[in-house]
Formats: structure tokens, C-alpha cells, sequence
């Protein structure tokens, strides 16, 4: 065999901004990656009425067309975060080194990189206890305390969902079973179609691996395909020929719309042939399928409404001491189910 041909292998060894970031090489190096994981949105309609809330508060980008990544390029990322990098009063604040060059890395960079206005960011106070009533559809309905806590098992077919979006995509963890407060109010934003400021999350849990001696071994490092859009965005490229990892596509269980989780959601219409996440009918016909899905859809809405005016009004109750509602009171909450209800229907 003639082996004068055969080309040398080239080895791309990491480099650091100095000596001291190269020896948090080891403490990297052995740290699994986590990456993002991408929607097919057509089979995603058809199981669930998602997409409509993902374009509207600009989670689309987030969620789709998210290319593969360089886990070395990745990896050196993380391990040249400099200390500055959240210092204000630096010249290196919102700046990452890689391979001899600098490149912007801020909540306003994230943030323009997936396509959300931070102007448009709002901050409403969500009670606890209505946060938790609300996304397990009322069977849990106080925050637990003693743990802080929440199981996942109690949420709703909806948040189970976008638990199990937000895991990979946008808060970053593996305790499957259960929800900490954070991601517990991140989904009912999301739920609820309020615009969140996803470059700050993003940023944050980036940025808490400046000393990754300090976080156990086994947490593995987030977003690297967020990550590498913004370096591709800014001219970085990756070595020819460099190994680069494809994320993998979401699959959502059909089996979230049996068991435990209250079922919330149904499929878009019109979607294609993936098995939905609703009510099995009878199969009499296309039209009245179709009907009878729209019918289900129209009364769990105004089912959702009045059990958070219930909610909100019970909330309002318990933090007002001494308070007795009057006739008066009473009617006019009424009147405003009853319009909102009517307005909804339409």
C-alpha cells in the first residue's frame, strides 16, 4: 500500500486567551454538551396550537432552523469567558476571545440574534399560587413550599409541552420530574403569550460557567447552537474538515394526553397526518371531526377564562383582610365574565 499519499490528520489543539483560562481546560473538556433541540413544525401543529404563540412573542428562531455546531470551538468558548464579561465598567464587558479574535456576546446581542425587542418586554406580577393553579389546570393549588419544588407530572398537556421545549432550548437542565419557580414562571409567560427576555436567561446561564470548578461535573454546557450562530453571525468559522455535531429534532410524546396531565391543547387545523395530542372521536366524517374539535376548543377557552377570573378574584380575596364583597361587587365581576366569555367566543 502506498502511503505517500494518504494526507496527515490535523490536530486543532484549543487555544486560551492566557495561561489561566487554559487551566480550566480539563475542568470543560470532560463536560457533555447540551444542546438545543429543533421543531418540525409541521408535525408539531399537528399535535398542538404552540406555533401561533412561539411567532408571536419571537421564540420561532429559537425552537427552528438551528444548525449544526463545532463542540471544540463550543467548548474553548467556555473556557475563555473572561471575569469582565459582566463588568459594566470594562472594556471587555459583553466580550468573548476565541482563536485570536474578540466577538460581542450581550443580552442585547442574544436578543437581536433570535429576533425579540427588548422594548416591547413586560414584567407582570404573577401571584404564585395563580401561577400554579394555572399550569396544572387547578389540581395543585399552592406553590410547594417545603421543597420549592413543583412535580412534573401535576402540569397541564400544554406546559408539560413547553417543559419539555424549555429543558433543552431556553433554561437548560435535566430534572425532568420537576420544576423549580424560575422555570415554572418561564412557562406560563410563555404559555401565555408574554414576551420574554430570553437573552437574559440565555446570557446568565452562560456566563455562571466563568469559574466551571464551581458547578459539579455532570452539568453539561448549554446552547451551543445559539452559541455558534452568534460567532457565524460575527465572521467566526470553524476549521475545515472540524467534526460538527447536528442537533436532534423534538418529539413530543403522544402519551402526554393520557395519565396524569389535563389535557389543554388540541392540533391546529389544517395540519398534517402526525397523530394529534387530543380527544380520539369517532371517525363519521372529516367535517364533523373537525366540528366537533372546534367545539371543544371554544368551551375549554371559555372554561380557562372563568377559572382565572376565579383565580384572580380568590387571589384578591386572600391578600384583603376583613373583606366582604358587596352585591354590587359581585354583579359587576359577573358582568365581566360574562363579556369576557362573549368576546372570546366571537
Amino acid at each position: 500500500m502506498d502511503l505517500s499519499a494518504v494526507q496527515p490528520i490535523e490536530i486543532t489543539k484549543p487555544q486560551f486567551l492566557t495561561p489561566e483560562y487554559a487551566t480550566r481546560w480539563d475542568s470543560i473538556d470532560k463536560r457533555k454538551i447540551l444542546s438545543e433541540r429543533f421543531l418540525d413544525v409541521e408535525r408539531f401543529k399537528a399535535q398542538c396550537q404552540l406555533i401561533p404563540i412561539f411567532e408571536k412573542i419571537k421564540l420561532m428562531r429559537s425552537v427552528i432552523n438551528l444548525k449544526e455546531y463545532p463542540p471544540m470551538a463550543i467548548k474553548e468558548f467556555y473556557a475563555n469567558l473572561m471575569p469582565t464579561i459582566k463588568d459594566t465598567n470594562s472594556a471587555q464587558c459583553g466580550r468573548v476571545w476565541l482563536r485570536n479574535k474578540y466577538y460581542n456576546f450581550t443580552i442585547g446581542t442574544i436578543n437581536s440574534y433570535l429576533g425579540i425587542d427588548a422594548d416591547d418586554l413586560e414584567d407582570p406580577d404573577i401571584g404564585v399560587n395563580v401561577l400554579t393553579k394555572v399550569i396544572t389546570g387547578g389540581t395543585v393549588s399552592y406553590w410547594p413550599t417545603e421543597t420549592n419544588m413543583l412535580p412534573a407530572k401535576s402540569l397541564t398537556t400544554k406546559f408539560a409541552i413547553l417543559h419539555k421545549i424549555a429543558m433543552t432550548n431556553w433554561m437548560p437542565n435535566e430534572h425532568m420530574g420537576e420544576l423549580s419557580l424560575l422555570m415554572a414562571t418561564l412557562i406560563y409567560k410563555i404559555g401565555k403569550g408574554i414576551l420574554v427576555d430570553l437573552g437574559h436567561i440565555i446570557f446568565k446561564q452562560v456566563v455562571s460557567f466563568r469559574d466551571p470548578t464551581a458547578k459539579e461535573s455532570k452539568v453539561k454546557l448549554p446552547f451551543p447552537c445559539t452559541i455558534y450562530g452568534i460567532l457565524r453571525a460575527q465572521t467566526f468559522r470553524p476549521n475545515t474538515g472540524k467534526m460538527m455535531e447536528k442537533p436532534k429534532a423534538r418529539l413530543i410524546d403522544a402519551r402526554l394526553n393520557q395519565s396524569l396531565h389535563v389535557l389543554d391543547i388540541h392540533p391546529e387545523h389544517g395540519s398534517s397526518s402526525t397523530q394529534p395530542l387530543s380527544i380520539k372521536g369517532s371517525r363519521t366524517s372529516q367535517m364533523t371531526s373537525q366540528f366537533l374539535d372546534k367545539s371543544i376548543q371554544d368551551l375549554n377557552t371559555i372554561i380557562q377564562i372563568l377559572e382565572e377570573l376565579a383565580i384572580a378574584q380568590a387571589a384578591m380575596i386572600e391578600t384583603a383582610e376583613g373583606y366582604t364583597p358587596t352585591t354590587t361587587a359581585v354583579a359587576e365581576n359577573i358582568g365581566t365574565c360574562q363579556e369576557a366569555v362573549s368576546s372570546k367566543s366571537e
